[in-house]
């Protein structure tokens, strides 16, 4: 979340000293840039893919306590695993629907939202960004593969 905060107030991907997400000590979000900067060790999609949630509890705090506090956009960022996860199991449903049949999509959807969201502790070790992105890139092949194109 602190890289997309830093995105969203400077337009650079980078973790801001004052920033409430800012690492504490060397356990954190951010790593230090050749610059001197605190930069994202996240990578690029994750922080782009925060940034709408970030936007929307840092309108909220500002709306309610003039931007001094920090309460929706942290309540705002606990929406982003689920919605991402949900992304990631409406895909799963689409891809087994194209293969297989509805009630088979059923069940495989249902199967794979409880081991992604319900049951957090179950997952494969892999973070929801990169979920979404290996399910983005089944997608993608098995349409592609349906076209004939490469």
């Amino acid at each position: 979340m602190a890289t997309a905060e830093g995105f969203v107030r400077t337009g650079d991907f980078q973790v801001l000293p004052d920033s409430a997400y800012a690492p504490r000590g060397s356990v954190g979000e951010g790593i230090q840039g050749k610059n001197g900067k605190l930069v994202g060790r996240a990578g690029l999609p994750q922080p782009l893919l925060m940034t709408p949630f970030y936007v929307v509890g840092w309108g909220i705090d500002q709306l309610d306590s003039g931007g001094r506090a920090t309460r929706f956009r942290s309540l705002a960022e606990l929406f982003y695993n689920p919605v991402i996860a949900a992304l990631a199991a409406g895909l799963v449903f689409l891809i087994v629907v194209r293969i297989r049949s509805l009630r088979w999509a059923i069940v495989i959807a249902v199967l794979f939202t409880v081991a992604s969201i319900a049951w957090p502790y179950s997952k494969i070790g892999m973070d929801n960004t990169v979920l979404l992105g290996v399910v983005l890139t089944m997608t993608g092949a098995m349409y592609a593969s349906a076209e004939g194109s490469a």
